[in-house]
């Protein structure tokens, strides 16, 4: 069996208010724990094993850790802060230390003790292999409550994380942003939102895959097998013999009716999905086999690990190979050589390669990740790679999966996972009774103390019917709202409570029902100014453009712009969740899932009433667009330029409940969207004397924000790495080598912007959003921030700011739309 170390994941900081502090860990053995929490900064220069302050703390909770697996326990530790004892408040810095004893004796242990107070190194790479998680040698980590003072508020937030994603890690930027000012309370980070895909379930590289399932099954013991219902009739152990990495996509599109189109190593055991919750978080799992390997990987080394990786494909259980083969692949795969597998072999080391590089880059960040997660309380919503790309995308898709075994077997086990290291911290209260407590009990029943497998049929049906398989929504709802400062951040569930009007047309992400329950109905209370609302897929995206850019949709064969799950494509929905919001008047919308960074800004008019909506797009932490294709010709910022004006502002009418008359001439579009309900009609392009009767009920105008700053040396310039040289005006076009200059600059402006990803107005880069608020003369403005590393930065290169919207918050003076 693998030796696992003590420590598996974790401190990660999770809910934090002013008499709440949640501390998530994960042990390979159990714990019983201690959190001692300080009202300052503390640093250890004693020699001791453990840390062994000289200041009391102020604070002190227990908890003992909880069994999910023979080798794998969760300590959720909260601290509840109770009258007389004095609350939490803003503008300090706190810090903390968590100390374990093993049940099974009196050893003390801390983070200390573990190593995880110094700097280490890995001799193999030279990198490092754990960073001080107080981000200075023998300091303990720390956090900052969200200040009362708006305009003190940092808010961090991005998506899309995939371990073999192209680009340099978005998320391990905020490491220099907390470092930097890790003891100055409102200059540091107070809040991180991940807003989906913190994991990629169904594009696993394949040199990872098989340690996910050798870590996985070690954290649940040798001797508990992990039960897969393939169909009705084939039950099968979960393990790689079974299952073989790179030969997933058969089984996982026929017998489970998933879409995705990168399943070859699509997780599929609920150890799988624990070990890459683990492996995304912490390094501390990963075998040295993983930790050592380097980019410069010889041929002979790299053929040794893809061998091992072939003959899990030869040595592949007889009885599975009709669920994992197709006819194709049973041909390549039939014990001999031959040329189709002669040509996919090559294929896959290319592939290979090409992961590792990416692989390497995710690894070498985690330490810097492991105490970013540790010093800012970080809040997670789920989107659909948690589980599999497109999860519950259509009714037929949901329909055809929760009617076979396989589906709901891997749905319930990414639920799982995502409820014990995501879903958990977010509220920690609400899983103290109740259904989510039943839900935490029966996952601990998953592979139950003397069980030799499971799960069993009684717990696997007691957790689909809490997670809503039967097709009505789930009894767990995975929404939260929590304090940011003197306001309120309104988390969304946009996946397990939509609605479908027909089997295959886009969702309405959320239902008439998730509506009332998820939003605030009523304007927020005196002195907050602001309210946030995380949706994971954006509502003010480029998608809401879709009859507009539907001829660079045919010329650019891409997914960028095809979002079948877009909040727009159901527009009903989607003008149902404007109203809904155009209450709270002044509204940020934190959101990612796309793969490029993003500002919106919204006006909406009702009557005399007026909201500004501001829509902040950060994606991807890691998962950039390869810049092969002509979809990334969209990365030019001439052609955002372009994109900008002919596209907005673009402007909308509507009307609920009203029979709309035009009198004039009347596009086909538009005479079919009248009759529907609501009317939602573009007020351009209509006919000379053309008019529509009665007024509309509604309005909005929608216009995309760009980086204003100069490339000068001035105050408020782009970061000089990014500058680009201005054209000379006075080139003069009569004198050739004059103009061959000016020619010459504007090609390098273009090539520079193209091969760093710099644009004004798009970011396309792996980038984490910060966000604050600005007030001027009693004016607010939101202020959008993109982190991230050049292409070229090596991997301790500071990141900058390279990109920055500024929206006002205040409503128009515009007057509304009118049809023209």
């Amino acid at each position: 069996m693998a030796v696992l170390p003590l420590i598996l994941a974790g401190p990660i900081l999770r809910r934090v208010e002013p008499r709440l502090v949640t501390i998530w860990m994960a042990f390979s053995e159990p714990q019983h724990v201690e959190l001692h929490l300080w009202s300052e900064i503390i640093k250890t220069q004693k020699t001791s094993t453990v840390y062994e302050p000289e200041i009391p703390p102020d604070y002190t909770a227990t908890a003992d850790t909880q069994r999910i697996g023979t080798h794998f326990h969760i300590a959720f530790i909260t601290l509840n802060i109770e009258a007389p004892k004095l609350p939490l408040v803003q503008n300090l810095v706190y810090c903390y230390n968590v100390r374990f004893t093993d049940t099974n004796s009196s050893t003390l242990r801390d983070l200390k003790s573990e190593g995880l107070f110094a700097d280490q190194n890995n001799p193999v790479t030279s990198h490092f292999s754990n960073m001080a998680i107080g981000f200075k040698e023998g300091q303990l980590p720390s956090f900052s409550l969200p200040p009362a003072n708006i305009e003190d508020l940092i808010i961090m937030h991005g998506s899309c994380r995939k371990m073999h994603g192209i680009g340099k890690d978005g998320l391990a930027s905020m490491d220099f942003l907390i470092g930097s000012y890790i003891n100055e309370p409102n200059k540091r980070p107070h809040q991180l939102f991940l807003t989906g895909d913190q994991i990629y379930a169904d594009d696993v590289p394949m040199m990872v895959l098989p340690w996910l399932s050798r870590q996985g099954k070690a954290l649940f013991g040798d001797d508990f097998e992990e039960k897969i219902t393939v169909t009705n009739s084939k039950t099968a152990n979960g393990t790689l013999t079974n299952f073989p990495p790179n030969l997933r996509r058969t089984v996982t599109t026929e017998s489970a009716k998933f879409s995705s189109d990168d399943s070859d190593s699509h997780l599929i055991t609920f150890h799988e999905f624990v070990a890459l919750y683990l492996f995304s978080f912490s390094n501390r799992l990963w075998p040295t086999e993983l930790t050592n390997i380097k980019e410069d990987i010889s041929d002979s080394a790299m053929d040794t690990i893809f061998n091992d990786l072939m003959s899990m494909i030869d040595d592949s259980a007889n009885d599975m190979r009709d669920f994992l083969m197709n006819a194709e692949e049973k041909e390549m795969f039939n014990g001999t050589s031959n040329e189709k597998r002669n040509k996919w072999e090559k294929k896959m080391k290319r592939m290979f390669r090409k992961e590792l590089k990416n692989v390497i880059e995710f690894r070498d960040n985690l330490p810097r990740v492991y105490r970013i997660l540790a010093n800012v309380p970080v809040y997670m919503m789920l989107d659909d790679h948690e589980i599999t790309d497109d999860w519950y995308m259509t009714r037929d898709w949901r329909d055809k999966v929760l009617s076979h075994p396989l589906g709901v077997n891997i749905i319930r086990n990414g639920l799982m996972a995502y409820t014990l290291f995501q879903g958990w911290g977010n509220d920690p209260k609400s899983f103290e009774s109740g259904d989510k407590a039943t839900l935490l009990t029966q996952i601990k029943q998953v592979a139950a103390p003397g069980s030799s497998e499971g799960p069993s049929t009684t717990v696997a049906n007691s957790i689909d019917a809490l997670l809503g398989f039967d097709g009505n929504d789930p009894k767990i709802k995975l929404h939260f709202n929590v304090p940011t400062g003197p306001t309120t951040t309104y988390v969304l569930d946009t996946r397990t409570m939509r609605t479908f009007e027909t089997r295959h047309g886009s969702p309405g992400l959320l239902s008439a029902a998730a509506l009332l329950q998820q939003l605030p109905t009523t304007p927020p209370p005196l002195g907050a100014e602001v309210v946030f609302i995380v949706s994971p897929a954006p509502v003010l995206g480029l998608a809401v453009f879709e009859e507009l850019i539907q001829p660079l949709i045919s010329a650019i064969k891409s997914n960028v712009y095809a979002d079948t799950e877009a909040w727009a494509l159901n527009y009903a929905v989607f003008e149902s969740f404007l109203a809904t919001i155009q209450k709270l008047k002044k509204v940020v919308i934190l959101s990612g899932d796309v793969h490029f960074g993003l500002t919106t800004v919204m006006d909406y008019f009702k009557g005399a009433d007026k909201t500004r909506i501001v829509q902040l797009v950060s994606s991807a932490l890691k998962n950039e667009s390869d810049k092969v294709g002509n979809q990334h010709i969209l990365i030019s910022g001439r052609l955002q330029q372009l994109q900008s004006a002919a596209y907005f502002p673009s402007e909308r009418l509507g009307w609920k409940n009203k029979v709309v008359n035009v009198n004039g001439p009347i596009s086909p579009r538009n005479e079919m969207r009248r009759h529907k309900n609501p009317v939602v009609l573009s007020p351009q392009g209509w006919f000379p004397g053309s008019t529509v009767t009665p007024n509309a009920d509604w309005s909005w105008r929608l216009d995309i924000v760009a980086d204003v700053r100069p490339d000068t040396d001035t105050v408020g310039a782009r970061p000089e790495k990014i500058r680009i040289d201005t054209i000379d005006p006075d080139i003069n076009l009569a004198s050739a080598p004059s103009v061959k200059q000016g020619y010459e600059k504007v090609v390098a402006r273009h090539q520079l912007a193209f091969e760093d990803n710099i644009a004004r107005r798009v970011v396309w880069s792996s980038n984490v959003g910060m966000v604050r608020i600005k007030k001027d003369a009693g004016k607010l403005s939101v202020e959008h921030q993109f982190w991230y590393r050049l292409p070229d930065d090596d991997l301790y290169e500071e990141p900058n700011c390279y990109t920055q919207h500024v929206a006002s918050l205040e409503p128009t003076s515009d007057t509304p739309p009118q049809l023209s």
